[in-house]
């Protein structure tokens, strides 16, 4: 498992203490919690995540490339907080201030001292995710911002230009399906959303129905959706 250094150590000790704080700027949102299963495998092209479970949490993964170990993290709960360690870049989960279900406010990627990213949450009346502020510290400051709208058979992704996901009767069995993934729209899939911090179950109210252009199979403890495979335990 990799060492996290010591600058990634005292801003740990820094964000637990600022986090209580944060938590308490102005009255708590009351949320749903939305249950998603414990998915213990995930295979998606290549690439193949392990994930390990205690008491309904994540506590590890294993990402494995052409079946080859890439690369082992643990995962630390704190109050107001996740930490954990993804393919060389240290993340920092600050959660909204809500009570009931637990969804993302601010992620903070680091690599080694230096910022690699921010990304601000923000949610609509029902709980989910419409829109982001993204920061990328490479790219000169620039701030770029995202936006979501929800229609009864379709989901926009509002970046540089429109992505549309025409959604299908199939289920979204226990939330583990991405949706707004599954356009590709750039800013998204990379800054919005790390596939295995989406197991974490922390952006708002997923997507209740599947998109209409992958085809679903299901059988006990798994499921296939287009080229995503789960297992749960």
């Amino acid at each position: 498992m990799k060492k996290v250094g010591m600058f990634f150590i005292k801003s740990l000790i820094v964000a637990s203490v600022c986090f209580p704080v944060a938590s308490c700027d102005g009255p708590s949102q009351e949320i749903p919690v939305y249950e998603m299963l414990p998915v213990s495998r995930y295979e998606r092209d290549n690439s193949t995540t392990l994930m390990f479970h205690d008491g309904g949490r994540i506590t590890g993964y294993e990402v494995y490339r052409d079946g080859a170990l890439q690369y082992s993290s643990g995962v630390m709960y704190k109050t107001g907080g996740i930490y954990c360690t993804l393919n060389g870049v240290d993340y920092l989960i600050q959660f909204d201030n809500t009570i009931g279900g637990s969804r993302v406010k601010e992620l903070s990627a680091y690599i080694g001292s230096s910022l690699y990213y921010k990304v601000i949450y923000f949610y609509d009346a029902e709980g989910r995710l419409s829109s982001t502020e993204i920061n990328v510290a490479n790219e000169g400051g620039n701030i770029y911002y995202t936006r979501y709208e929800y229609g009864e058979s379709s989901i926009k992704i509002i970046e540089d230009d429109v992505y549309e996901i025409q959604l299908g009767d199939e289920e979204n069995t226990g939330h583990v399906f991405n949706v707004l993934d599954h356009a590709n729209a750039p800013r998204t899939s990379a800054y919005v959303f790390n596939p295995e911090l989406y197991f974490l179950n922390i952006y708002g109210k997923p997507a209740g129905k599947l998109p209409e252009d992958i085809a679903v199979t299901r059988s006990a403890g798994t499921m296939r959706a287009g080229r995503h495979y789960y297992e749960y335990r």
